[in-house]
């Protein structure tokens, strides 16, 4: 299972804004949460809030946080308690096949470390902005990385 921790806030945009805040998603389709039938399951298998799931996505909404290292922390804390073999939380907004940052996984600690070699390396070339066949080759492996058994 693939889960997506996105960070926001409005630190810089509003004058008094000071704080950030997290949000964690399974990818949707995995939990097979177009249905609404199956959100209830997903309540119970991974013990989350009835507060934050939707029948159309399932949500968990963060408190404040000082910054974005403590959000990245909390969010690390939520995942240790309900990971499975295999489980990874990546840092995203949303799904992409381009390497984001992964905060946690719970597996061989190899496929952690060329996760995050190759999302160092596309940041490094700056996604698709300096070199394609580069970014192409990196998204590939990245894609191919995630279908490994944990």
């Amino acid at each position: 299972m693939i889960w997506y921790l996105s960070i926001t806030t409005w630190k810089g945009l509003v004058w008094d804004a000071e704080h950030f805040y997290g949000r964690i998603k399974p990818d949707a389709g995995a939990l097979g949460l177009d249905n609404p039938n199956n959100v209830p399951k997903a309540i119970k298998e991974y013990d989350l809030d009835r507060d934050y799931i939707g029948a159309d996505e399932l949500v968990h909404r963060s408190i404040q946080f000082a910054t974005e290292r403590a959000v990245r922390a909390a969010a690390k804390k939520w995942f240790k308690k309900r990971a499975r073999p295999g489980d990874v939380l990546l840092q995203s907004s949303h799904s992409s096949l381009d390497p984001v940052r992964p905060l946690a996984y719970y597996g061989k600690p190899s496929i952690y470390r060329r996760a995050r070699a190759l999302w160092r390396a596309y940041e490094a070339i700056d996604g698709w902005e300096m070199d394609e066949g580069m970014a192409q080759k990196l998204c590939d492996l990245w894609e191919n990385l995630w279908r490994e058994k944990p």
